[in-house]
């Protein structure tokens, strides 16, 4: 029953946010699909090998949010009770993915750059891990509202 109710709850959800415009979008949400708009519409004079990597960089990214979160969420599971060694290792593994998706948004940032792209959403996301991690969990938050559309 809870799988059922959790199901049409999504749904609902899901139905009723797809017509939201970007306007009304929360300004991490608006960002990424900005972004992603920009993604998609890469000028014509790009060089093929040029827009294959800003493209797969992208989809990097997207990986990189998503292990990220998967990371933070496996952490916030722990408690009082969980093993120190295992605390370590769920910490370390955040650590590792933050500082993943960090590198990520850096390297996405420079190839944009070099081929004379808009870069701002880079600016707008920020530069400290508090801003970087919650741009993703909205975007995380986002992209499952509408169903893990990418």
């Amino acid at each position: 029953m809870e799988d059922f109710l959790g199901n049409s709850w999504r749904k609902l959800h899901r139905e009723q946010t797809q017509t939201v415009g970007l306007e009304e979008l929360g300004k991490e949400a608006k960002i990424y699909e900005d972004l992603k708009s920009c993604i998609k519409n890469l000028p014509d004079s790009l060089s093929e090998q040029t827009r294959e990597d800003i493209e797969d960089n992208f989809q990097a990214l997207q990986e990189s949010i998503a292990h990220y979160i998967q990371t933070v969420f496996a952490f916030n599971k722990t408690n009082e009770e969980t093993p120190k060694d295992v605390m370590l290792r769920l910490d370390e593994s955040r650590s590792f993915a933050h500082n993943a998706l960090i590198d990520q948004l850096n390297i996405l940032a420079r190839l944009m750059k070099n081929s004379e792209l808009d870069t701002s959403w880079r600016d707008m996301i920020g530069y400290n891990r508090i801003d970087v991690q919650k741009w993703a969990q909205e975007v995380d938050r986002h992209v499952n509202i509408k169903g893990g559309e990418n």
